[in-house]
C-alpha cells in the first residue's frame, strides 16, 4: 500500500478568504448608532447577514461594536421614557417680531406626563402584568397600608400623571 505524501509548508486555510477588515469595526459602530439593523449592515458591507453573525461570534472586538452601541441606545430610550412618564421641561426659543425687528426669545416649555408612558414604565420597571394580579400573601400586610394590587397602584399612578401630577384636592 502506498503512503500519502505529506504536504509541504504550512497548511493552507480552507474556504474563501474573509472580507472582514479591521476598519469595519468603526463602520459598524457608526451604522448601529444610525439605527441600522444587522441585515442593513450586512448589505452595506456586501455580505450575507449570516456572515456578520459569524464575525460577531469569531471577533469579540466586532461584537462589542454592536453591544456597546445598543446599550447606549437602550439607555437613551430608558431616560426618554422616564421623562415622558413624569413630564419634563425643555429650554427652547420663539422667534417674534418686536418693534419691527426679529428677536429670538428664550422660553421654557413644559411637556406634561404621559399616562401611556407611565403604564409602560410600570410594566417594564415595576413588574406590573395585566394577566397576573399580584396581592400580598395574608399576614404580609404592612400596618397602615391598603390591600391594593400592583395593577390598582399603577392605575392610580397613571391617573395622577394624567391629571398633571395633582393628587387629591390640591
Amino acid at each position: 500500500m502506498a503512503k500519502r505524501a505529506k504536504p509541504k509548508g504550512p497548511a493552507r486555510p480552507r474556504g474563501r478568504p474573509s472580507k472582514f477588515k479591521p476598519d469595519m469595526v468603526d463602520q459598524a459602530k457608526r451604522l448601529t448608532r444610525m439605527g441600522m439593523t444587522m441585515t442593513e449592515i450586512a448589505d452595506f458591507f456586501g455580505v450575507h447577514v449570516d456572515c456578520v453573525r459569524r464575525w460577531r461570534l469569531a471577533m469579540p472586538v466586532f461584537d462589542e461594536a454592536f453591544v456597546l452601541v445598543l446599550k447606549e441606545a437602550n439607555e437613551k430610550v430608558e431616560v426618554s421614557l422616564f421623562k415622558q412618564a413624569v413630564g419634563y421641561h425643555m429650554d427652547s426659543e420663539e422667534i417674534k417680531v418686536i418693534d419691527g425687528k426679529i428677536v429670538r426669545v428664550p422660553i421654557r416649555v413644559w411637556y406634561p406626563p404621559s399616562a401611556s408612558a407611565a403604564i409602560y414604565w410600570s410594566k417594564i420597571k415595576m413588574g406590573w402584568r395585566d394577566d397576573q394580579p399580584q396581592t400580598p400573601a395574608e399576614g404580609q400586610m404592612i400596618e397602615g397600608t391598603t390591600n391594593e394590587s400592583v395593577r390598582q397602584v399603577a392605575r392610580r399612578v397613571a391617573l395622577i400623571l394624567y391629571q398633571g401630577g395633582k393628587v387629591g384636592d390640591e
